[in-house]
């Protein structure tokens, strides 16, 4: 780092086990990875961050000493390469700083910006607030070989639970001085701490992606190696699974991330002592939906399901902005919400358990989307539940014993005399009497008509159910699928890009990293407490990960340049002027003679590229067999045009 422009240390210090340098080691390929979210100029206001001096939240302010910031970040004995998130005033700050330090930049863009308070859809949102994710390099030591543009709202095609409006980009850059090749991923993952299962489908989508994108680069002969930088918004898990786990483990058990995902929500709200409970990921879930979804809460209902409705009151202050009244229902009930609204499970206090479904195209989506619910909790279809609850309240469907009151259903005419059993809802408010008729076109025969369409429509799409059958033996019906808790290694190629597996990621219990394991650049705990501060959090949320195979090695990393106590405990600052710190590592990767990096080789240091190391002398390469190949070929046609030119004359 330059000394003169920068306070901060060089970043020569070495790292804790097990990052040790080695002075013996060869390694001509170094730079500079700095990754840092900048705090877009649109989400830096004095409501959004209480507790920071207004006066340093200001644009004209913050536009100088970021420009000042990625200035004293470059390091004048190195190649300096930036990853950076939540970059807008594109054109004003960063397109001019990195055009005076003669950079290249490659960045993907939200495909939505920053939705205002008079605004009710994205696609109302002002243009000029979308923020991008950005890697920008010297472009006079690197090539700028490809880019990758990862929208992460691909996986919301089947569940919108996942259109959360996240991007990622890569590159792959050769080193122009050494001829290296290597891909850097730059990402910004969903902000709620509530769904980390969200962010843990997106960091499998990003490898996914990733693998097949670095794989692409093979034929130049080289191992590409892939750093995966940025903003995670997820804490250290401490092997209990998640994000973090994820990558420096090599694999998660999405399945109970989900579980721990949605207790997190309710125990925290709560404070109960059973950490599962029968909400979620069960045969049995509860649900709320929100007032717009009538039918498909009708036909929960009909399939057993206790499903309770907002009431019009209840939406309308929802709407009037008077709180969130089914947020409380949720907490207080313990159930999952379903909803059509992108803006109320966009909220920060929606809880994790949240399902989010469209409804243009009619009966057809909603029966899709009833479909796709099951799916998405793992539902356990139980026909003997069927036709049990109140079509009309959710109450659960009682027969009646009592003469008395049989009688006097008969005599206020609520019934027919024939209705034999006689059933009534077991909610006082509501008393709905009910009766089974054999005919078709009784409210009935309608309603087991119904019922077992549904039926039918949700196996043949694979959602699981009891073998008893109740009233409805002699159905015509698909096997039980087994269960969906699968081993991700085993998952069947697909077109991620376009059509990623949702369903059997949400369901492994080993949901494995394609690219690997790796490790994080800084130890969080011994070189780093926290990335982001604000008044109300503070925790490692940043990382820098290298893959965990010994090519790329870790040589020192940047102390950060503000401890807690001169923060003040918030973000910004007059000094800072960003909520996050940024994470700078000096890397090293193995050259073209040490590809294999096997320290047992003969020699030490690895293979050489063209493994001439382990061919006896004297015995050419299969490149060089190639060539000689092709000069005797040449030589061939030669001679023989010249004998021809000779049987002619």
């Amino acid at each position: 780092m330059s000394s003169s422009t920068t306070p901060w240390p060089s970043p020569t210090l070495p790292l804790h086990a097990p990052y040790v340098i080695d002075p013996k080691s060869h390694r001509p390929t170094k730079l500079i990875l700095t990754t840092w979210n900048t705090l877009a100029f649109s989400y830096c206001t004095p409501s959004s961050h209480p507790g920071a001096d207004p006066q340093f939240l200001k644009d004209d302010y913050r536009e100088e000493k970021i420009k000042n910031v990625l200035r004293r970040l470059k390091s004048d004995d190195l190649p300096t390469i930036y990853c950076l998130q939540e970059v807008d005033k594109y054109d004003e700050v960063y397109s001019k700083t990195f055009a005076e330090m003669n950079y290249e930049i490659s960045y993907s863009l939200r495909s939505t910006g920053v939705i205002n308070s008079t605004s009710k859809s994205p696609s109302k949102a002002d243009p000029s607030t979308r923020d991008r994710v950005l890697i920008a390099f010297p472009q006079d030591r690197y090539t700028l070989l490809k880019r990758l543009h990862l929208n992460l709202d691909n996986l919301g095609l089947k569940y919108k639970k996942f259109l959360r409006n996240n991007i990622a980009t890569a590159v792959a850059l050769k080193d122009v001085e050494t001829s290296k090749i290597f891909v850097i991923c730059c990402v910004h993952l969903y902000w709620n701490p509530r769904f980390e299962d969200v962010k843990l489908l997106q960091s499998k989508y990003i490898v996914s992606r990733l693998k097949e994108f670095s794989s692409s680069f093979d034929s130049y002969g080289n191992m590409v190696e892939t750093i995966i930088t940025g903003d995670f918004n997820s804490m250290p898990t401490d092997g209990n699974g998640g994000v973090y786990d994820f990558f420096v483990g090599g694999e998660a058990d999405a399945v109970r991330v989900r579980e721990r995902c949605y207790d997190y929500f309710y125990d925290k709200v709560d404070e109960c002592s059973d950490s599962l409970n029968s909400m979620i990921i069960s045969s049995s879930p509860r649900y709320i939906l929100d007032f717009t979804l009538n039918r498909l809460c009708r036909w929960l209902r009909l399939l057993g399901f206790d499903a309770a409705l907002e009431t019009e009151e209840e939406e309308r202050g929802r709407c009037e902005r008077r709180g969130c009244p089914i947020f409380e229902r949720c907490r207080r009930e313990r159930r999952g919400l379903v909803t059509t609204s992108s803006r109320l499970i966009g909220r920060k206090e929606c809880p994790p358990a949240a399902f989010l479904i469209g409804t243009s195209g009619g009966s057809s989506t909603v029966e899709k989307s009833l479909i796709n619910l099951m799916k998405f909790h793992n539902v356990i279809l139980r026909p003997t539940t069927f036709l049990t609850i109140c079509v009309k309240c959710g109450g659960k469907i009682v027969e009646i014993t009592s003469s008395n009151e049989i009688k006097k259903a008969h005599e206020m005419k609520l019934a027919p005399e024939s209705a034999k059993p006689l059933f009534k809802c077991d909610k006082e408010s509501c008393g709905q009497f009910y009766w089974w008729n054999e005919r078709e076109s009784s409210s009935a025969g309608r309603a087991k008509s119904m019922c077992a369409g549904l039926f039918q429509r949700c196996v043949k799409e694979g959602v699981r159910y009891e073998e008893d059958l109740g009233l409805f033996k002699g159905l015509e019906l698909d096997p039980p699928p087994k269960s969906p808790s699968v081993d991700s290694r085993k998952i069947p190629a697909t077109d991620v890009a376009t059509d990623p597996p949702v369903d059997t990621w949400l369901n492994s219990t080993s949901l494995i990293n394609d690219c690997g394991k790796f490790l994080s650049a800084y130890n969080p705990g011994t070189d780093v407490n926290f990335t982001n501060l604000t008044r109300d959090f503070r925790g490692c949320l940043d990382y820098i990960f290298v893959q965990d195979d010994g090519r790329v090695r870790v040589e020192s990393v940047l102390p950060l340049p503000l401890t807690l106590e001169e923060t003040r405990g918030v973000l910004p600052t007059g000094e800072w002027p960003s909520d996050h710190l940024p994470l700078s590592a000096c890397l090293s990767f193995e050259d073209g003679e040490h590809a294999h990096g096997d320290p047992e080789h003969p020699g030490g240091g690895g293979h050489k590229a063209d493994m001439s190391c382990c061919r006896p002398k004297g015995l050419p390469s299969l490149f060089e067999m190639a060539e000689m190949r092709k000069e005797w070929l040449k030589k061939q046609k030669k001679k023989e045009a010249e004998e021809k030119e000779k049987e002619k004359g």
